[in-house]
């Protein structure tokens, strides 16, 4: 069984990946970014909360063979991680850690890509 950490770090870490192209696009001045990173960044959280939904369930008291049935891998392959990766805390924030960096280094691009625009600079 997947540890709940290694779910969450799949779900946050694609979600973070999957938003970035439409973050990079929308990054040129005047056009303002912290509405698309806002959502780039809620929408990752919620892939990564998606992605450990069996796990709440079950410790909601949702019996085992319903959050390990096959239609829950609509929850990011939920139970076909279980099956596959044993453990998986050390992985699960590795992942996390990586996604978290990303958010916070695009964020960072972002507001000098902003401030050289302000100050006058050609972008």
């Amino acid at each position: 069984m997947a540890d709940l950490m290694f779910h969450f770090g799949c779900g946050i870490a694609a979600g973070t990946v999957a938003g970035l192209p439409a973050v990079l696009r929308h990054a040129r001045p005047p056009a303002r970014v912290s509405t698309i990173a806002a959502a780039w960044l809620l929408s990752a959280w919620a892939v990564g909360l998606w992605a450990i939904a069996p796990s709440l369930l079950r410790a909601i008291g949702l019996p085992s063979a319903i959050s390990a049935a096959p239609c829950m891998n609509i929850f990011f392959f939920h139970p076909l991680l279980d099956r596959l990766e044993n453990g998986g805390m050390l992985k699960g924030e590795m992942l996390t850690s990586g996604a978290f960096l990303l958010q916070y280094l695009t964020l960072v691009w972002l507001i000098a890509l902003r401030n050289r625009a302000a100050s006058g600079h050609q972008v």
